[in-house]
C-alpha cells in the first residue's frame, strides 16, 4: 500500500522560470494541484504559491526541503484543464 504524495512541487511568484519543492507535513492536509499554498521563500519571506502537482520523491534531499506552511484551499482554485493550458503557455511563450 502506498502512502499519498508529500512533496509538492509548487510554482511562486518569483522571477525565476522553476518550480520548487516542498515537504507537505503530516498535520497538514495534501493539497490538490490548482491550490494555493503558503511557503517561506528565501531567508524571511513568505509567499503564496500554487501547487502545480504532487510528488512521492524530489531530487533534493527531504532534510533539505522546506515544508508547506498552511494550505489555502480545499478544493483546487485552478480545474486541471486550465492548469494544464498555464502549462504549456509557459513553456511556449518562455
Amino acid at each position: 500500500m502506498s502512502s499519498a504524495p508529500r512533496i509538492a512541487r509548487v510554482a511562486v511568484p518569483a522571477p525565476v522560470r522553476r518550480l520548487f519543492d516542498y515537504l507537505v507535513p503530516s498535520e497538514l492536509p495534501s493539497p490538490l494541484p490548482g491550490a494555493r499554498v503558503r511557503v517561506s521563500f528565501g531567508r524571511r519571506r513568505s509567499l503564496i504559491g500554487v501547487v502545480v502537482e504532487l510528488r512521492n520523491e524530489s531530487e533534493v534531499s527531504p532534510a533539505q526541503l522546506k515544508p508547506v506552511l498552511r494550505v489555502l484551499d480545499q478544493a483546487p482554485l485552478l480545474p486541471p484543464s486550465l492548469l494544464s493550458l498555464l502549462q504549456w503557455a509557459a513553456e511556449y511563450y518562455h
